[in-house]
């Protein structure tokens, strides 16, 4: 029987098998991706501001969001965003520590270490977080 493939280089595309020609079901041509997350993640459009300890934190656009991670969408290049960021989610008032679990393009996945409420700070540099925190949030 002759084969059809999908993706680059006549390679099956990610997740996918080569489809018989003649076929007659959809689940011979479909083979599921392994899923790693460990919490459920939902679609969001959120401004954020991703930073380090070494510079000013730059805008960013969480694109998607669960308990445990993030995929963030960034506007610099993404080699020279460091394996440890803050993540400060503007409208929420909220601040992730994270560890940076791939990049691609011009994203980058995010495992969050710990959450940080920035409306009930418990340390001085959390309450200046935000203070920051509301001030860029007010100019959106």
């Amino acid at each position: 029987m002759e084969e059809r493939s999908f993706g680059k280089a006549g390679r099956p595309a990610k997740g996918r098998r080569p489809v018989k020609a003649g076929s007659s079901t959809m689940e011979a041509a479909w083979v599921p991706l392994t899923e790693r997350r460990t919490a459920n993640r939902r679609r969001a459009l959120e401004a954020g501001k991703l930073g380090s300890a070494f510079d000013k934190p730059g805008d960013c656009t969480v694109t998607d969001l669960s308990g445990s991670g993030a995929n963030v969408l960034v506007k610099v290049d993404v080699n020279y965003i460091p394996k440890k960021v803050l993540l400060i989610l503007l409208r929420k008032r909220v601040a992730y520590t994270a560890t940076v679990a791939w990049r691609k393009a011009d994203r980058i996945g995010l495992k969050f270490v710990r959450e940080h409420d920035l409306q009930n700070p418990t340390t001085p540099e959390l309450e200046a977080l935000g203070r920051y925190c509301a001030a860029q949030h007010a100019t959106i």
